[in-house]
């Protein structure tokens, strides 16, 4: 008999008690809600199960007229390594460094960098297209997002994080995706096995709204 395979897919609360709520899918409520946000911050290291994390990634989106701030996370172990940005790995193990460098890492090496928070902190979302198999969401810095289009409810700090900078030449767009084709993607560094999605699970499921306190 084969073992049971891990999903990939991490169910977890917004809280660290027995009857804790779940975090809102993001489905349930529509891309709406974090369309035309900024992003303020970025974490690969969301959520916690006491001992450690499961590395949930996460955008914290500025607030809108409608919501205050919140994250929109991608609840799946790891989920640095399930991302590409413009085509490139977000994170993966060092192991596969020699295959490609990602646009993350800290492990205290020579490779050490971080080339996500220039394309992603200070952006606009601008599209989502979640499917079951692939997920895209679209962010927009430049001229056109000069401006922080945060509302009413917004932290009272955030116009002095974003202060009036020089307008750029025009604006560019970044892709954040976990694709189709996962073949475009690190392997699983402890096994060296490929990654894929399970045909009963739905990436629809693994994209959440959250405070960002997330529990398994």
């Amino acid at each position: 008999m084969l073992p049971e395979r891990p999903p990939v897919i991490a169910r977890c609360s917004e809280g660290d008690w027995e009857e804790a709520a779940p975090p809102v899918l993001l489905q349930a409520g529509g891309t709406a809600r974090i369309l035309n946000r900024r992003v303020l911050q970025w974490s690969s290291q969301l959520g916690t199960y006491g001992m450690g994390g499961p590395g949930f990634f996460g955008l914290q989106l500025c607030g809108s007229e409608l919501y205050l701030e919140e994250w929109l996370v991608l609840r799946v172990w790891s989920a640095g390594s399930w991302l590409l940005l413009n085509g490139r790995w977000v994170e993966a193990h060092p192991r596969y460094y020699d295959r490609q460098i990602p646009l993350f890492s800290n492990f205290g090496d020579s490779h050490d960098r971080d080339e996500v928070s220039t394309a992603l902190v200070g952006a606009v979302l601008r599209e989502a297209t979640f499917e079951p198999d692939s997920s895209v969401v679209v962010l927009e810095r430049g001229l056109a997002t000069e401006r922080p289009p945060c509302g009413s409810v917004a932290s009272s700090a955030l116009a002095t994080r974003f202060a009036p900078q020089r307008a750029q030449v025009a604006s560019i767009r970044h892709r954040l995706e976990v694709p189709l084709e996962t073949s475009l993607l690190p392997p699983y560094g402890g096994t060296d096995l490929p990654r894929r999605w399970y045909e009963d699970e739905d990436q629809r499921d693994a994209w959440v709204v959250s405070q960002g306190k997330l529990y398994l």
